[in-house]
């Protein structure tokens, strides 16, 4: 993805929602994703689909061992004005709302997808 291709939010959202990601709204309560982002690793269980309730355990010092908090959207710009909603995606940034504030990670690297007896490796 080139900079010239994502001139302006609306550009970005057309590109990053063409490409390969994960709908958290399309997903199963219980399934799991393990996200790689340039600094740290998380693996989130999807609790409800409809509110994106998650389990997360991550490495991220922000989180500690375990948390639960709301996955809101995925930004590609810093402002966030180019965001998809219940979306991951590599490139974007996640941000997780908890109770305490809203993390927001490094951009995405890699996601595997998992359920019951199956896996898939997104990107």
């Amino acid at each position: 993805m080139t900079n010239s291709r994502l001139r302006s939010p609306r550009a970005a959202i057309a590109v990053l929602a063409a490409g390969h990601g994960i709908l958290l709204t399309s997903q199963r309560p219980g399934t799991r994703v393990y996200v790689e982002t340039t600094d740290y690793c998380y693996e989130l269980t999807l609790l409800d689909q409809r509110s994106l309730k998650v389990e997360i355990v991550s490495n991220d010092p922000c989180i500690g061992v375990r948390a639960t908090g709301f996955f809101e959207r995925s930004v590609y710009d810093e402002e966030g004005q180019a965001a998809l909603v219940a979306w991951i995606a590599a490139g974007m940034r996640m941000q997780i709302r908890f109770a305490n504030g809203v993390l927001n990670s490094r951009p995405v690297v890699t996601a595997t997808i998992c359920g019951d007896g199956w896996h898939y490796k997104v990107f």
